[in-house]
């Protein structure tokens, strides 16, 4: 998953740009999810005095959910850092990228409207949005190639896996020449006899299981894979 921050002063354009990008990237297929740094000290409340939820939460309760048909809203009466809402939002919606409006003090990479000494700015906003586009879409790409690498960080190749999905991406390399990858350690047993595979068959099989499992919730990577099947064809 990508996250991308937009920075810059009061007024200068942060959420038009945010949702500018959003529409775009949303017509290329992608699923997007934002966040919106909220900086006035005055801010008190997202929910609107007098209505159940504020009432709920009045009361004393910590979580307050208000489901709708349509939308469902969680009002958390407490303070959660950035990498925690960044983890909340992949396990309940599994975006390809999350636009950041604000949190310019956070590590992730950032888009800034005007000059700025924030750290990990990427790209200057000029008024060509197709730039940002596509350096998001470069992103999303090659975040979603990294999830089928080990993540072992062995170097065997020369490369962290970062780096190797980055050059995967690019042409420069393929996943074949990771090397956990292309050393293909796979049995497969039938009614408890060996089936014979050659090393097509099982690179084959191989790949097909592995882009099959790794988009999946909660592989972070696949070191071992057991399957067990028992029943009529």
């Amino acid at each position: 998953m990508a996250i991308i921050g937009f920075v810059g002063e009061s007024k200068s354009g942060k959420t038009s740009l945010i949702v500018e990008i959003t529409e775009a990237l949303n017509g290329r297929g992608y699923e997007v999810a934002t966040i919106k740094h909220i900086a006035d000290p005055d801010f008190t409340t997202i929910d609107t005095k007098g209505t159940d939820t504020y009432r709920h939460a009045d009361a004393g309760a910590s979580l307050v959910v208000g489901a709708s048909s349509d939308e469902t809203a969680f009002i958390l009466k407490d303070h959660l850092d950035f990498s925690n809402i960044t983890h909340i939002i992949e396990e309940i919606v599994h975006p390809d990228v999350i636009l950041v409006e604000g949190f310019k003090g956070e590590g992730n990479q950032k888009v800034a409207l005007n000059k700025t000494d924030t750290k990990n700015v990427i790209l200057e906003y000029d008024g060509d949005e197709r730039k940002i586009l596509d350096y998001i879409t470069r992103e999303i790409e090659i975040e979603k190639i990294y999830k089928r690498l080990p993540k072992l960080d062995c170097h065997k190749c020369g490369f962290d896996c970062k780096k190797m999905a980055k050059r995967i991406y690019e042409g420069e390399a393929t996943f074949e020449d990771c090397v956990n990858r292309s050393d293909i350690k796979l049995n497969i047993k039938i009614n408890k006899k060996a089936l014979p595979l050659g090393k097509f068959v099982k690179k084959i099989i191989r790949n097909t299981l592995l882009g099959l499992i790794s988009p999946l919730k909660d592989v972070e990577r696949v070191e071992t894979l057991e399957i067990t099947y028992e029943g009529e064809r």
